[in-house]
């Protein structure tokens, strides 16, 4: 897992390195390179070349071209290069139309020492944010790290590229499903299983087997059940309060695919140690987000502390196969099928944040392979029908149904529940906002909040951790807020 820092303008190294000195987590190695108007910082854990390497930010040229990259590409030139060289010379060959050949997760730069372009993939899941100061404009992966040299914070738009001369420019159009419709769908979903398991092969480094966060819920369990495909030797983590649901559906999945399971059992005097962590980390005061980024904490040191480099999540399976109970009330197939595609666009501030987050503060890569592009194409040419079934409108069916014999029954007919609620954590955070955010103050804080939304007191809890690292008004701006704290949050 890495990080980047990038500046253009009059910028000094020493501004690189006070925005790479808040990048400690993600990655242990880091350099600056000053190409005179141009400089290129990196943070890494993993250098090395083709799919071997996990996660390669550093400085790659290609003749007069350098690039720097955080992500984890599955183009078939990495059998030659790793990452950040990969970048170089495809831009040296084709300019900026070399990210329309790109498949992955990354944020990158990439420089002649003249020209400059920074590039984020198409739905987020890498991070990346962008600021300016005077004459110089920064670019960094997280918010801590950019507000070191600049109070103006702004969220890079997934699926752009930027340059000085251009600016923000889109290189992805909406996302529109090219595999063959199919009419039977138990060829649908006997396909839908090959693509899956497929989708964690990529993720499966050579030397390494990534572990699997197990919430108990299906997206993970098929995350899983996937990875057993590929590998005898399977390794879950699950955690929990005390007698939580999703602890004991865990324990279930993990006998059946005879993985190799860990649990933690978190108490509340926990979850109180770490919440400060979980939102410097996490970078947002969402309530449903930081609840869920909690357990998410939990699990990812779990895994660390184990000898794991990388973890397999279960995000975007909601988000592509119809998870949100709540998208059921919607009046048409049409409005369902744009409010999904609404909340792929916004992931990157949602789901695919808490996963890096909480990841990279254990110094954990996170792979999120439900947003493989071939899994992708499949989802958006599936009928709604198939994902929102029958009268009991059955969510994610056609996923059940290409599953169904891998896993046990009682987990792939599951309810959904949002993580937070399955692990327990809801209750409590709502009982302690209660006790520590008196009527008075909520109501004050809302009438002096007209820029921010704060809904409950829980979310002002977080809101006054989250000011006090990051007191930039801008800073605030750049959070994503769930539309209803009645919604689900991925499982």
């Amino acid at each position: 897992m890495s990080g980047i820092a990038v500046s253009h303008g009059a910028s000094e190294e020493a501004d690189l390195r006070r925005m790479l000195a808040k990048l400690e987590h993600r990655g242990e190695m880091s350099g600056i390179k000053n190409l005179g108007n141009i400089t290129l910082g990196y943070r890494s854990n993993h250098i090395g070349g083709g799919k071997s390497s996990e996660d390669v930010t550093t400085f790659s040229s290609n003749g007069k071209t350098s690039a720097v990259c955080d992500g984890y590409l599955f183009n078939d030139d990495l059998f030659d290069h790793d990452h950040s060289s990969l970048v170089a010379a495809s831009y040296q060959q084709k300019g900026k139309d070399f990210l329309n050949d790109l498949e992955g997760s990354y944020a990158l730069a990439v420089t002649n020492g003249e020209s400059l372009l920074v590039a984020r993939d198409p739905f987020g899941i890498k991070p990346l944010y962008y600021g300016q100061d005077k004459e110089k404009t920064y670019f960094a992966s997280e918010i801590k790290e950019l507000a070191e040299v600049t109070e103006d914070i702004n969220v890079f738009p997934p699926g752009h590229y930027y340059t000085p001369q251009g600016g923000f420019q889109p290189f992805t159009s909406d996302p529109r499903g090219s595999e063959e419709p199919m009419k039977n769908p138990e060829v649908a979903a006997s396909r839908l299983k090959e693509i899956m398991v497929r989708a964690v092969e990529k993720r499966f480094l050579e030397n390494e087997r990534p572990g699997v966060l197990l919430s108990g819920g299906l997206d993970s369990s098929i995350v899983a059940a996937a990875a057993r495909h590929n590998t005898e030797n399977l390794e879950t983590f699950a955690v929990g309060l005390e007698g939580s649901a999703d602890l004991e559906a865990a324990q279930l999945v993990a006998q059946y695919l005879d993985a190799q399971h860990t649990q933690h059992v978190y108490t509340e005097e926990e979850i109180m140690q770490v919440l400060a962590k979980v939102i410097y980390h996490l970078e947002s005061f969402d309530a449903p987000l930081v609840q869920s980024a909690i357990a998410n904490y939990f699990a990812s040191k779990l895994a660390a502390d184990a000898g794991c480099h990388s973890v397999l999540c279960g995000e975007g399976a909601d988000e592509l196969f119809g998870g949100y109970h709540y998208i059921k009330e919607l009046e048409s197939e049409e409005a369902v099928e744009k409010e999904l595609l609404n909340i792929i666009s916004i992931g990157h501030g949602m789901g695919f944040q808490r996963v890096d987050r909480m990841n990279s503060a254990h110094s954990l890569e996170s792979h999120v392979p439900f947003m493989d592009l071939d899994l992708l194409e499949f989802a958006l040419g599936t009928p709604l029908d198939w994902k929102i079934y029958g009268q009991e409108q059955v969510e994610k069916w056609i996923l059940r149904q290409a599953f169904e014999d891998d896993l046990p029954d009682d987990v792939v007919w599951r309810r959904k529940a949002q993580f937070s609620h399955g692990t327990g954590c809801n209750e409590i955070m709502e009982r302690l906002a209660d006790a520590r955010v008196s009527d008075s103050k909520f109501l004050m804080a809302q009438e002096q909040s007209d820029d921010i939304l704060l809904r409950t007191k829980e979310e002002y809890l977080y809101y006054t951790i989250f000011k006090e690292f990051f007191p930039q008004e801008a800073a605030a701006d750049s959070v994503v807020q769930w539309a209803s704290l009645e919604g689900d949050i991925d499982h």
